[in-house]
């Protein structure tokens, strides 16, 4: 840059005798533009994880909505405990996982969790904790296979034949073959 009064050539951004500093890419103006930083554009995504490509990203769960207390599910009449075992026992299995077997095996090993169950409930209630045992530990399917109320009140009955049903059937069998 050369100097306006002598003219000797003076290096870029220093003072001249007016006291302004000159830049070295052009004049110094009011306008911010002028002086603007490279900027630059970042965006999240969520979904696959950038970092590393081929590792899965673990699901959230979704909360369950079914209560595991013990105090409201013994509040609950029999046939809405019977709705209510169904529905926890899906949600604990692992594929689902919103609800932990331990927490349902609590309520079920309590001894008020099979009173004034009628006959038909009390099988079905039986029949649907048996289908689902393997979500518990060994201890914890022995009890529930034999010790539990439940199991005390209702296992024997619960797979043995409808006495009424087999009659029906050998007698529509006899009916058929008899022209």
């Amino acid at each position: 840059v050369n100097c306006g009064c002598c003219l000797r050539t003076v290096p870029a951004m220093t003072r001249i005798r007016t006291g302004i500093a000159r830049r070295p890419d052009g004049p110094e103006d009011a306008n911010p533009m002028n002086r603007r930083l490279p900027a630059e554009v970042v965006s999240r995504r969520k979904g696959e994880n950038r970092a590393h490509p081929g590792k899965a990203v673990k699901e959230e769960v979704a909360p369950s909505h079914l209560s595991t207390d013990l105090k409201q599910v013994l509040a609950m009449k029999p046939e809405g405990r019977s709705k209510w075992l169904a529905k926890a026992v899906q949600q604990a299995h692992p594929q689902d996982g919103r609800l932990s077997p331990k927490s349902i095996y609590d309520i079920i090993a309590h001894a008020k969790f099979a009173n004034d169950l009628s006959e038909k409930v009390g099988q079905r209630m039986y029949r649907v904790l048996h289908a689902n045992l393997s979500l518990f530990s060994t201890k914890q399917q022995k009890f529930l296979e034999k010790e539990c109320a439940l199991a005390k009140q209702f296992a024997v009955a619960a797979f043995a034949p409808v006495p009424g049903a087999e009659e029906e059937d050998t007698t529509a069998a006899d009916a058929m073959e008899d022209p």
